[in-house]
């Protein structure tokens, strides 16, 4: 892909999670944001033109969350607790080839001017999706021998590549906010349950330790969970 070309995202109106994780992602990045609202889809575009390489950065990381979280979230309508432990386990499937699935999608949109995503994924991206399901087949399979909560975040640590130094801080303030050495992660809204997706989020980021500010703002099942993934 050429710097001089700046793709436009096409977002389709059931995404509301995506929409806003995209543009908040851009908006992190110092970038103004243009959406323009179609009957079946929201265009996302970045004004004024910025390097093609940074909307291809936010693609890779909306394709692999999103996305791959849909495929694997049976894994939490299958399994019977209700805290967050299954969550966990799902924000490390999640790290699995992430940086080979960024580049992945990186060469799937390359030249691109209109990238509708969920296109992408379904006619570009098959191979990841058959990874995807893979994965959670192996997943489901491990989790028929767990017979506890302990079981399962033993799990955890068996899919997740921890390499350097990796500290990420968790804050409260009227919403959960992750931060990490790369700056502020914006927590993509998974499912309707915020400390669901600040669990995902922390895990899927392969932490080697988590810092918690303001503990008595957190609920107890977010903190047991983030305690025990320290364990």
């Amino acid at each position: 892909m050429t710097e001089s070309v700046t793709p436009s995202l096409l977002v389709g109106n059931g995404e509301e999670g995506e929409l806003e994780y995209i543009t908040g992602s851009l908006r992190a990045k110092g970038v103004e944001v243009f959406t323009e609202k179609h009957r079946q889809f929201v265009k996302v575009r970045a004004l004024p033109p910025v390097s093609a390489g940074l909307i291809v950065d936010v693609i890779g990381e909306t394709v692999c969350a999103f996305y791959k979280f849909r495929e694997l979230k049976q894994l939490a309508e299958e399994y019977r607790n209700r805290d967050y432990e299954i969550y966990a386990l799902i924000g490390a499937l999640m790290s699995v080839e992430k940086e080979e699935e960024l580049v992945r999608v990186a060469k799937a949109v390359r030249g691109e001017r209109e990238i509708a995503l969920k296109s992408l994924v379904d006619f570009r991206l098959e191979a990841l999706k058959e990874g995807w399901s893979g994965l959670k087949e192996l997943a489901a399979l491990l989790l028929r021998q767990c017979s506890s909560a302990e079981d399962v975040y033993a799990l955890v640590p068996y899919f997740l590549n921890l390499g350097d130094d990796n500290g990420i801080e968790v804050v409260s303030e009227e919403n959960i906010r992750i931060f990490a050495a790369d700056g502020e992660h914006v927590v993509p809204r998974f499912t309707d349950v915020p400390d669901v997706n600040a669990v995902v989020e922390v895990v899927r980021s392969r932490p080697t330790h988590v810092v918690v500010k303001e503990k008595e703002r957190l609920s107890e099942k977010l903190l047991n969970t983030l305690r025990a993934l320290g364990e």
